[in-house]
């Protein structure tokens, strides 16, 4: 009885330490001014979440201004992701890194085009598909 309790604590213990190790606690978020609200909210909702949190008002993506960080957020607005910006991502994502871009909801706009061949030439994942339209949804709960 005895070794099968120490076996069991032994595991959870492990489980524990597991889940501890991959926790994020820092995060870098890519904003311009006109999304400067949405970055003020979410950098508020991640500190009280933990999170250590750092930014950069730009369009411009600059690997030494989040490659120590957990999560990457990109919230840059219109702003495109060219070359330099899958470059840094590319190896970010190489390097265990997580990112989110966010984009701007105008699907032919240069921003979700960018992002698009970010997705399929440098992160291989073959070709994806955008839909073609605005993405002015609304989510109701059903049931």
């Amino acid at each position: 009885m005895k070794s099968i309790f120490f076996k069991v604590s032994s595991i959870m213990f492990l489980l524990c330490a597991s889940v501890t190790a991959v926790k994020a606690t820092t995060a870098h978020i890519n904003y311009v001014s006109s999304t400067s609200d949405q970055y003020t909210q979410l950098k508020s909702e991640l500190e009280d979440l933990g999170y250590t949190v750092t930014g950069t008002n730009s369009g411009t993506v600059t690997l030494s201004d989040f490659s120590s960080k957990d999560l990457h957020i990109n919230i840059a607005g219109d702003s495109n992701c060219g070359s330099g910006c899958k470059t840094a991502y590319e190896t970010y994502i190489g390097n265990g890194g997580n990112v989110i871009i966010a984009g701007n909801g105008d699907y032919d706009g240069n921003r979700t085009g960018t992002i698009e061949a970010l997705i399929e030439s440098k992160l291989s994942v073959g070709q994806i598909t955008l839909l073609n339209y605005n993405a002015n949804f609304v989510a109701y709960a059903n049931g």
